[in-house]
């Protein structure tokens, strides 16, 4: 008897939930604009530090030709190799799957998007 109380306390309070933090889907079709613009920006972005990466790389191995630089460095490559997975989920639009499976996590626990 308490168990269906306290599912039907429970089941009240989501329908509650659900009409108070309801997203309008029409106002977000509006600032369509803003998500191209932040689309561009972060490819931009992840580009760049694309290009900067690769630059650190070529200029470390010429460093190791020219004897000033140690190729067995392994501060560098554990940076090199984070700074790597990092713009890969940038560039991949893994950080984006990753905040979809958070959404579905939340959808499955009552949130509505």
């Amino acid at each position: 008897m308490l168990s269906y109380l306290a599912s039907e306390t429970s089941e009240a309070y989501l329908k509650k939930m659900k009409k108070m933090y309801a997203i309008d889907v029409n106002q977000l079709g509006a600032l369509e604009w803003v998500l191209v613009i932040a689309g561009t920006f972060a490819t931009i972005v992840s580009t760049i530090a694309l290009v900067y990466w690769l630059y650190k790389i070529i200029l470390f191995l010429w460093q190791v030709k020219l004897a000033k630089a140690n190729l067995n460095d392994s501060i560098f490559w554990k940076r090199m190799g984070i700074a790597l997975v990092i713009i890969m989920l940038f560039v991949t639009s893994g950080m984006f799957a990753i905040l979809e499976g958070i959404f579905n996590v939340l959808g499955k626990m009552g949130w509505t998007m």
